[in-house]
């Protein structure tokens, strides 16, 4: 498994800190090394990570504007909308994530990649429902907050699940975090 996975996502950014590191104290010395390889990696994780990022900015939009559109225009009750306005973001989510951030894996079924990516969005709508009856119902947060944090730890989820089981990317994450060691 990925340093993301194994390891924790923080152990991901401490080993992109350190490849980034290298390559400065390496272009500093004036020596060549193996970084173009690993800056290619890391330069292309980067711009996934950032189309992951731009996907999940408009997933959250639709997500949240939706969940505030029911629960103040229809009357819906908070914890209902936010799982009606999740589950509508998470068809966005697949259409657009699997369209321009992650590559098709060879051999797998569309059928089968929809499945895992909707298993894997439900394990992220649990998660996101724990915490907003946590956040809302017992420490008493705001839902309009407690639907920002909630929202930023199953982004973290979502990506590293995503990369994970469902990338067939040539750069995989192995490849671009192991190299630091």
């Amino acid at each position: 498994p990925s340093p993301m996975v194994q390891g924790g996502i923080w152990e991901f950014f401490i080993s992109l800190a350190r490849c980034l590191a290298k390559g400065a104290a390496d272009a500093e010395n004036g020596r060549v090394s193996s970084i173009p390889h690993e800056k290619r990696a890391m330069k292309k994780l980067l711009q996934q990570l950032m189309k992951f990022g731009v996907v999940g900015v408009v997933a959250f939009l639709i997500d949240y504007g939706l969940m505030v559109i029911l629960t103040e225009l229809a009357g819906v009750e908070y914890l209902l909308s936010a799982t009606i306005s999740f589950t509508v973001s998470v068809v966005f989510n697949y259409l657009a994530s699997m369209r321009y951030v992650f590559t098709h894996k060879e051999g797998m079924s569309r059928r089968r990649e929809f499945v895992i990516f909707v298993v894997l969005s439900v394990i992220g709508l649990l998660i996101n429902d724990a915490l907003m009856f946590v956040g809302t119902t017992l420490l008493g947060i705001s839902y309009l907050i407690t639907k920002v944090f909630a929202t930023a730890v199953v982004m973290v989820y979502n990506f590293v699940t995503r990369k994970k089981f469902l990338d067939a990317g040539d750069t995989p994450v192995t490849e671009a975090a192991g190299l630091m060691e």
